[in-house]
């Protein structure tokens, strides 16, 4: 059970703990000097924008870019590759079918 803060305006932050798996393609064109781009998506396919309105906890407002947007205290250095930048945007979308954003898409 992980704990979930309420601040006095209705704002609720919950930070679960997890461990995300994910995989990329990897081009080795350039070997060794190629670079990799991974993305990864977070948002709900059950609630709107307006139901859950995810946002990073470093994005200030008028910005959808957080510049560091993982938290590397415990990422291991290795000999063999770097990890260059890692932002985070904020995306809303709208569809035909609907009134409200939906983050995360």
């Amino acid at each position: 059970m992980t704990k979930a803060t309420l601040k006095f305006d209705g704002e609720v932050f919950w930070k679960p703990p997890a461990i995300y798996k994910s995989s990329c393609e990897i081009n080795v064109e350039y070997f060794p000097f190629d670079e990799q781009s991974c993305t990864m998506k977070f948002g709900s396919w059950t609630y709107n924008g307006v139901q859950v309105d995810l946002k990073h906890m470093e994005q200030v407002p008028g910005s959808n870019l957080v510049k560091v947007g993982i938290d590397l205290r415990e990422f291991y250095l290795s000999v063999e590759w770097d990890i260059l930048e890692v932002p985070a945007t904020r995306n809303e979308e709208y569809y035909p079918c609907c009134t409200e954003p939906y983050s995360g898409n």
